[in-house]
């Protein structure tokens, strides 16, 4: 059984809670290059993935033409790509106000009533 690979937009969606807003169109593109290695690296401040990536397409010559519904055009000149994303550490305030509200007082969850 084969498994789909990860997309560089499915990599980067999570960030979408920290108000990241793409284009459609660089989202459409993003959606079909997928990530053949990915490495991850953290600090405290930050995490980091690396990796290469290529088209998921099965037609791969010397330059890949690809158009988007939208009319624009992306040429892709080689059959992979290296990439290096930098994410901050810090959680979007609404996350970080969750998750200092939450009761860690009662691990089970369930409350008592005295």
């Amino acid at each position: 059984m084969s498994s789909s690979r990860l997309s560089l937009i499915n990599l980067i969606t999570p960030q979408y809670l920290a108000g990241i807003q793409l284009p459609a169109q660089l989202q459409e593109y993003l959606g079909v290059v997928g990530v053949d290695q990915l490495e991850t690296f953290y600090t405290d401040n930050e995490i980091v993935y690396t990796g290469k990536a290529s088209l998921g397409l099965n037609n791969q010559g010397s330059t890949t033409q690809l158009n988007s519904n939208n009319g624009s055009s992306f040429s892709w000149d080689t059959p992979t790509i290296h990439f290096r994303m930098f994410v901050p550490r810090n959680g979007a305030e609404f996350i970080e106000a969750a998750a200092n509200d939450f009761d860690t007082s009662d691990p089970a969850g369930v409350g008592t009533t005295e």
